[in-house]
């Protein structure tokens, strides 16, 4: 816990601990083995709940019963309790706590070797088990639109079981990043335009999405101003990393419908992520600004814009909305150094004591101080979402069965698409498209082919644009490969190159490593 005002704790320091030496108890979660066998408490993603003397870390909540964590809690007075996977083998990542503190909203990955195939987004009740000493989920629901929700932005035109049509943006939550303040919305991860991920707030009552965020680079963690006004996210744009393929406006995300998987070993670079702190209206995504910029941007410079010091996962608002807290990374090897094009030497460290991350408050000085609005109790009944009874595996996602269809431009041509399904019917492997003059918007024109398949991802791409933009996004004969590791932590191989030229600017693919 770090004071902001100035002051300091009874110890005399403007931080102190609260979880260093407490008493494991209760078998709270841990992460990998230790020497003891016992592996250390998960930590991550701290979240204090409104009443202020619990906080949710990792996958567990800490506890100090009658005393509060600001001020009278100490490690002798807290106990962490472990919060129960709904069903054996489950994985709980990214946790986020619902402003009613009695919910909670988490992504599950569909892993194989540890690493990441598919993500699940997850919300549930949450409940303490005074007897077994630990919280438990309850009411767990799949935020996976149900039998008789929609497939997603392209599905078949009922009734022309040949025929597909594009929907506006519902139920775009890919992955989980947290809840709006007053609880009634989720944010998430999707694509409008092929493979550029935007942020996207979702209704939890009618499913129905809107897209904040609007560039082609990656964008992820987030969080709403306290009064749901404005947004504060993470996100890549200052590099220009993933503009190789997500840069061309007009093309309809259909091969991401195969290939998304493919992102996570792209967006970032190791332990290194290419993301700022962007902040926005949501009713407005097109007043954006980014929080740290300033005058020296020079990589190494150790400025609060520093290229080389890159943002990392969750900012946040202060209650009263006057101020944004994020942290940043500096780069450091193997992300830099000989090889590196985006950091062909690493940086030296002018923090105290040459550390390489540092925690930083963005005071919004025009900004009136005001009260956290009040909220109500989340009522689980979501009803385009997947309800699961406890023990119950992973639901199947929707996606469009086998077969040849055609979608037709919201202005003109059309896309050929061609769906082939893995050998027990469950997910797409493999999806062709045949673009001819497709138009969504009258100003861009798509013509060309591509394909794509599930992992291990291999994309062919011969597609141009012409109109208000041009351009062109093309791999050579043997495609663009990306083969997944083989266990967590390693990195992916990648061969071929992906190639975006939009309006003269090219844009290359990462390389492996990179």
């Amino acid at each position: 816990m770090i004071k902001t005002d100035g002051t300091t704790f009874t110890n005399g320091e403007a931080w102190r601990c609260l979880t260093c030496g407490i008493a494991d108890t209760a078998r709270a979660n841990r992460q990998q083995p230790g020497s003891s066998g016992a592996g250390e408490i998960l930590v991550d993603h701290p979240q204090a709940f409104r009443d202020g003397t619990r906080m949710l870390i990792g996958t567990n909540v800490f506890d100090c019963g009658a005393h509060r964590l600001v001020d009278t809690c100490t490690p002798d007075k807290a106990t962490v309790y472990p919060i129960a996977p709904h069903r054996p083998g489950s994985v709980m990542r990214e946790l986020r706590l619902h402003p009613d503190d009695r919910h909670l909203g988490f992504s599950e990955p569909s892993l194989i070797n540890g690493v990441f195939v598919d993500q699940f987004a997850v919300m549930s009740g949450l409940t303490f088990n005074q007897a077994a000493a630990r919280y438990e989920l309850t009411e767990v629901t799949y935020l996976l639109p149900n039998a008789s929700g929609s497939q997603g932005m392209i599905e078949p035109v009922p009734g022309e079981p040949t025929r597909l049509r594009r929907n506006e943006p519902a139920a775009m939550i890919g992955e989980f990043r947290g809840f709006t303040h007053d609880g009634k919305s989720a944010l998430g991860i999707g694509t409008y335009d092929s493979w550029n991920f935007d942020l996207f707030v979702t209704d939890l009552e009618t499913a129905g999405s809107r897209r904040v965020s609007l560039d082609p680079a990656y964008t992820d963690p987030s969080k709403t101003s306290p009064d749901d006004d404005w947004i504060v996210y993470m996100d890549g744009r200052v590099s220009d990393r993933m503009r190789f393929a997500g840069a061309l406006p007009g093309v309809p995300p259909i091969v991401d419908l195969v290939n998304t998987g493919a992102v996570q070993f792209f967006y970032n670079n190791g332990h290194r992520r290419f993301f700022q702190p962007y902040i926005t209206r949501i009713d407005d995504p097109g007043r954006t600004q980014q929080l740290n910029a300033c005058d020296d941007p020079t990589p190494g410079s150790g400025s609060v814009c520093d290229p080389l010091w890159n943002g990392r996962a969750d900012p946040a608002w202060s209650p009263d909305g006057t101020a944004i807290v994020y942290w940043q990374a500096m780069a450091v090897p193997p992300a830099c150094g000989p090889g590196q094009p985006t950091a062909p030497s690493c940086p030296t460290s002018a923090e105290p004591g040459g550390r390489a991350t540092r925690l930083m408050i963005a005071e919004l000085a025009d900004r009136e101080p005001h009260e956290p609005p009040p909220v109500e109790p989340f009522d689980m009944d979501i009803p385009w979402a997947t309800r699961v009874e406890p023990g119950q595996p992973l639901p199947t996602r929707p996606h469009l069965p086998a077969g040849t269809y055609t979608l037709d431009g919201d202005v003109s041509g059309k896309a050929t698409v061609v769906v082939t399904e893995n050998d027990e019917g469950t997910a797409i492997s493999r999806i062709d498209v045949d673009y001819d003059d497709y138009s969504i918007d009258g100003d861009n024109v798509v013509n060309g082919t591509e394909s794509a398949t599930s992992a291990p991802y291999t994309w062919h791409s011969d597609v141009t644009l012409s109109g208000t933009h041009s351009g062109s996004r093309s791999t050579g004969h043997d495609g663009f490969v990306v083969i997944p590791p083989s266990k967590s932590g390693e990195r992916a191989t990648i061969t071929g190159e992906l190639i975006t030229v939009l309006d003269g600017q090219t844009y290359t693919s990462p390389r492996t490593g990179e």
